[in-house]
Formats: structure tokens, C-alpha cells, sequence
């Protein structure tokens, strides 16, 4: 009952299905839903009034091994770091979809949006797991990390990396069994701090580590550290995140209000990676990555696509275009809108 990010995970779900396909009619149909949730959150926030900002008490975290304490069992914790940031995006969505429909919102919805809490330690340079963190309990799965990827909420590399070296794998700090979904977390990050050795290594851990049993489907747990507790359980949460890891990480695409955004590389021995129907704001792609090139061919085109280039040249998708993978050209921005003001990075 207390690990209610998942409402707010709905929201996120919702908002990238719009940008992906620019579908207003659908837009108002879900949009009770959007404004539900919002309310929601901003019914769940209180008022720390020794600080002056909005808290959300008594959360179960996506860490659950948090509850191995018992007081985080019965009570939760305070303003966990992927509850809040996903609460956050919620409420700023509800925002920009009453704002494209041109609907009325509740000025709560920003007021709380304004001045919501995210535990950062400056010092340190990290966003904590939630208030008074520690590695008293070991902590599975890392959430803080999720901030990045995939809610894409703003920070510096510097912070990220700084996240991402302080939740690492560790004994006692963070659990070492569960490479099918954590580990491909880790990849796209890598990946985005171009630490390709390390997205790599997270990559291949969950590949290998946690596929086994006689059908050889996907688990949970870490064949080679903890003995295969759950044989053959095929633990779908970690098909997804091998798909996105794929998709996402070594595909580099990312939707957002700017556009779909594509910064590609290849694994280490592959030569080729081919990303066949990819659809996008009514338009069907297939792109092609290879060593020195990428190809990116239009299958089925109902709008104008264009494509913002990282040295600022545009031109518009007719039916292909091949590119230098190199960084003249990489990441780009696909987007339908020719008026289009946002940055690429």
C-alpha cells in the first residue's frame, strides 16, 4: 500500500505514449487519468513548515529491501528520491496536457510542483534515497538512479556520475543478485557518461548472469551469486529492461517534447545493430547502425519528419538519409514540429 510510485510511473507512461504519437484525441480521452493522478499527489504532500517546502511521509521505496527495517515496514520513509521525482513529473504534466487541450488546472498543482522536495547532498553531489539515508540497510534495487534514466529529470553529468559511483555494486551496500533489470539501468547511464567499458560490463552481467535453467529464459536472480534461487521464473521486469537497454542505451533514443531524440553506438564486437519498425508521430523507421555509418530510412511517412543535426544543419526525412557516425552529426533530434527551439543535449 505505501509503494505508490507506481502511480506516478502510470503518469510518466501516459505522457510518453502522447509524445511518441501526438495523439490529442487520445490526449483528452486519458486525461482524467493525468488529472487524477495529479490530485493525488497533491493531496499525499504535507508542509514541512520548518522548511517551507511540500514532503510526501511514509513511502515504500522501489529500494524494498528498505523494509528489512522494521520501522521502514510499518511507517515507510520520507520523500524517497524516485516517488518525489516521479511525483514531480506528474504534476508537470498534468500542467503541459491541460495547457495543449486548454483546460483550466489547479494552481495547486504548481504550487506543489514548485516547491517539492528532492533530497540532494551538495557536498556529496547525489541525490539520496530518501531523507536521513544510509547504508545501514543494504539497498535493492538503487532508485536514486532512475532519476536519470528513464525520467530524464534535469541534472548535471557531474551528479550523475557521482550517483552513479556511490550506488555501485557493492557488499553490504547494494544487492549483487539482481542484474535483470538494475544492471540495465546502469547500461544506459554508462552509456549517457560515455563509460562504454562500464555499460558493457553491466550489459553483459545481466545477458549472461541471469539467464539459465533448462529453457534458458530470464530470472531475477544472479546465477553465479546467489545459486539460481529462482529457476525459470522468467522475470518479465527484466525482458523489458534488456529491451531498453538495447533501445535505449546503445540505440540512444529518447522521447521527449522536443522531439525523438537518437545518439546510437554499437556494442563492443558488433557490427551491426538494425532497429526495424520504430514509430514515431505517424511515421514508421527503420535504422540501421554500423561502425562508420547510420542509416535512417522512412517505411511508412504521414507527416513531416525533419532532422536536427548536433552542428545545427536541418534537413527533412524524405525516404533515407545515411550519416557518418560521428559527432558532427550524433545525438540528433527527429520532431515533425519545422518550428522547433529546443536543444538536442
Amino acid at each position: 500500500m505505501l509503494e505508490q510510485h507506481v502511480t506516478g510511473d502510470a503518469s510518466f507512461s501516459i505522457h510518453q505514449y502522447y509524445l511518441a504519437t501526438g495523439d490529442t484525441s487520445w490526449l483528452k480521452r486519458a486525461y482524467s487519468v493525468i488529472a487524477g493522478i495529479a490530485d493525488f499527489w497533491t493531496s499525499r504532500v504535507s508542509i514541512d513548515s520548518g522548511v517551507g517546502d511540500f514532503v510526501i511521509r511514509s513511502i515504500l521505496p522501489i529500494n524494498e529491501w528498505s523494509a528489512n527495517n522494521s520501522t521502514v515496514y510499518d511507517y515507510g520513509v520520507n520523500n524517497a528520491i524516485q516517488t518525489n521525482g516521479v511525483a514531480l513529473h506528474s504534476l508537470e504534466w498534468a500542467i503541459q496536457a491541460s495547457q495543449i487541450l486548454e483546460l483550466n488546472y489547479s494552481a495547486n498543482w504548481k504550487l506543489v510542483r514548485d516547491k517539492l522536495r528532492m533530497p540532494y547532498n551538495e557536498e556529496m553531489d547525489i541525490f539520496l534515497e530518501y531523507d536521513g539515508f544510509s547504508f545501514e540497510y543494504p539497498i535493492c534495487p538503487v532508485s536514486a538512479i532512475l532519476l536519470n534514466y528513464p525520467l530524464m529529470y534535469p541534472m548535471n553529468n557531474s551528479t550523475l556520475r557521482s550517483m552513479m559511483k556511490y550506488y555501485s555494486p557493492e557488499p553490504n551496500r547494494t544487492c549483487d543478485e539482481n542484474p535483470g533489470m538494475t544492471e540495465m539501468v546502469n547500461v544506459n547511464n554508462w552509456i549517457e557518461l560515455e563509460e562504454f567499458q562500464l555499460a558493457e560490463s553491466a550489459f553483459n552481467r545481466s545477458k549472461h548472469a541471469a539467464c539459465y535453467g533448462p529453457f534458458n529464459v530470464r530470472n531475477e536472480v544472479d546465477l553465479y551469486g546467489h545459486g539460481g534461487i529462482f529457476i525459470n521464473s522468467h522475470f518479465l521486469t527484466g525482458d523489458g529492461g534488456y529491451m531498453q537497454a538495447v533501445l535505449h542505451g546503445y540505440g540512444g533514443f529518447r522521447i521527449t517534447r522536443d522531439g525523438m531524440k537518437l545518439n546510437p553506438i554499437l556494442p563492443n564486437n558488433v557490427l551491426m545493430l538494425k532497429y526495424r519498425g520504430i514509430e514515431y508521430q505517424e511515421n514508421k523507421l527503420e535504422i540501421t547502425v554500423q561502425v562508420k555509418s547510420v542509416d535512417i530510412t522512412s517505411l511508412k511517412g504521414n507527416s513531416t519528419l525533419f532532422i536536427l543535426f548536433n552542428n545545427g544543419y536541418k534537413t527533412q526525412l524524405l525516404t533515407s538519409i545515411n550519416l557518418p557516425r560521428i559527432s558532427a552529426y550524433f545525438p540528433c533530434i527527429l520532431y515533425t514540429n519545422e518550428s522547433i527551439t529546443g536543444q538536442i543535449l
